[in-house]
């Protein structure tokens, strides 16, 4: 396959496959990428946490590494450390034109994420008229 449409229904599953082919192809660094591909990716977001900002700049370059060789660059950089987010953000080709004054709201597979207060945060509106039982449960199902 060489070309995939992104937004597709199958776009989950060509992702997956696609990133799980990156870890069987990282070489040397193949265990590593393998588990921050199993363990912290939920579709093409990358969720993962460090100890110190070493090991994740040094885990950020190597995953960035080898999935641009693989034809999967990440992008969208954040983190809630400044320090992270400075390097990273100097490693890649993200468009270094964000206003890092105001608070940082990501908005990602259905959830807000403010990198400052690492908060996570989920917004819905209620009609109105409310809602019964059944009708709340037929929308969370």
């Amino acid at each position: 396959m060489n070309v995939q449409i992104f937004g597709a229904t199958s776009f989950p599953c060509v992702c997956a496959y696609a990133l799980r082919q990156a870890a069987r192809d990282a070489g040397d660094a193949a265990d590593l990428i393998h588990s921050q591909i199993v363990d912290h990716f939920y579709v093409d977001n990358w969720f993962a946490s460090f100890r110190s900002v070493e090991e994740a700049v040094g885990i950020a370059d190597t995953l960035n590494t080898v999935l641009t060789r693989a034809g999967f660059p990440l992008a969208q950089w954040r983190s809630t450390h400044e320090q992270v987010f400075s390097v990273i953000r100097n490693r890649t080709t993200e468009p270094a034109d964000m206003d890092l004054d105001a608070v940082p709201i990501e908005r990602t597979l259905g959830l807000s994420w403010n990198s400052v207060t690492d908060d996570f945060l989920a917004h819905f509106e209620i009609p109105p008229e409310g809602k019964t039982k059944r009708q709340l449960l037929r929308a969370i199902a």
